[in-house]
């Protein structure tokens, strides 16, 4: 598969998936975002990369009932899409929000020093 479609394919899963946390689950998945998706070229694996607002604990109770709804959510996101193979989905966390977060209050601490 070409690396243009590939890159395509990765933000029309993104888009998608977040359409289905919005749409469908929006009372129980309001703060859980996926911020990017990586579908392997076989197309056999797609690794989507996951962000929670809120502390540590929150995370991972947010972090577990996504993956408890894992495979209504694959189930639905790729009958909107149509693939050759429907790839397994594995989630990964993704911290870099919360990081970039703390490093801006200490950059304004720092300034208000």
């Amino acid at each position: 598969m070409g690396q243009q479609r590939l890159t395509r394919l990765n933000e029309l899963v993104c888009h998608e998936f977040n359409s289905i946390l919005r749409t469908l689950y929006r009372d129980d998945l309001i703060d859980v975002t996926i911020t990017e998706v990586q579908v392997s070229p076989d197309l056999h694996d797609a690794y989507a990369f996951v962000s929670v607002l809120g502390d540590e604990v929150h995370e991972k109770e947010k972090f577990n009932l996504l993956i408890k709804k894992l495979p209504a959510i694959r189930k639905n996101l790729f009958s909107r899409i149509s693939l050759k193979y429907s790839p397994r989905l594995n989630l990964r966390l993704d911290r870099s929000i919360s990081r970039g977060n703390k490093v801006l209050d200490l950059l304004d601490s720092i300034a208000n020093e």
